[in-house]
């Protein structure tokens, strides 16, 4: 039993984060889980509780969740993730992980230190922030920072950031889980700790939902910046 305890208590801080920031689940859990778990398990697991995790924000923030702001996402990510298919053997991996980790870290770093800028961008810069985002996925298994760095520059509010970060999760999600049900990575235990970690997930995001919206949004977007510093930290270690 001792396994299916901890991934429920891994998926309650998971699933608070992702519930108040709309993104980080993956970022709390995989290592966590790597503790306990092997590898080939706990990433399969990580998808399926993220896949459940983004289904119940994308439900819970239905009204927030706008086509016109969720489309050029998906629409640009598809070339992204093509391109990053076919070269994904001839990028320098180790090279990528480590400008990319810079380049959060310096971002975020600015954010806290000064306070960005938050205009209303040209659609554009959503297909760009689109492709991004399918081109990492594909290439480095990360597909959220080029995503929430657009998401946190625009002036929508916190519930629009986070329904258009769930339903963007969402599309991804399922599509690398159809890969690994593919691939036979979704395996009886694979599925068995995820079902079990379903309660505590659910209660964990429905808390994180809570407490963010008693907040106010210039807290959520600082644990918006830190939490993509942990990431920015994570591409030089993963």
């Amino acid at each position: 039993m001792t396994p299916y305890l901890l991934t429920g208590l891994v998926y309650l801080l998971a699933g608070f984060t992702q519930g108040y920031t709309g993104f980080g689940s993956a970022l709390i859990a995989i290592p966590l889980l790597t503790l306990f778990l092997d590898l080939k398990v706990a990433v399969p697991v990580s998808v399926l509780a993220g896949l459940a995790i983004t289904s119940i924000l994308a439900l819970a923030l239905r009204r927030n969740l706008e086509r016109r702001k969720l489309m050029p996402l998906i629409l640009g990510a598809l070339p992204g993730v093509v391109l990053g298919v076919f070269v994904l053997h001839k990028l320098p991996g180790d090279l990528l992980r480590i400008l990319l980790g810079g380049l959060l870290i310096a971002y975020s770093m600015f954010g806290l230190l000064f306070r960005l800028p938050r205009r209303r961008l040209h659609v554009t810069w959503a297909y760009f922030a689109g492709f991004g985002s399918g081109l990492l996925g594909s290439t480095l298994s990360t597909i959220g920072p080029p995503a929430i760095v657009y998401t946190s520059l625009t002036p929508w509010s916190r519930d629009q950031i986070k329904a258009t970060l769930s339903g963007f999760f969402l599309a991804g999600t399922a599509a690398v889980a159809c890969a690994h049900a593919f691939t036979g990575l979704i395996t009886w235990p694979v599925l068995a700790l995820s079902s079990a970690a379903c309660p505590a997930l659910l209660l964990g995001v429905s808390l994180g939902l809570w407490v963010s919206k008693r907040s106010v949004d210039q807290d959520y977007r600082r644990v918006v910046l830190v939490l993509l510093i942990a990431m920015g930290l994570g591409m030089f270690v993963g």
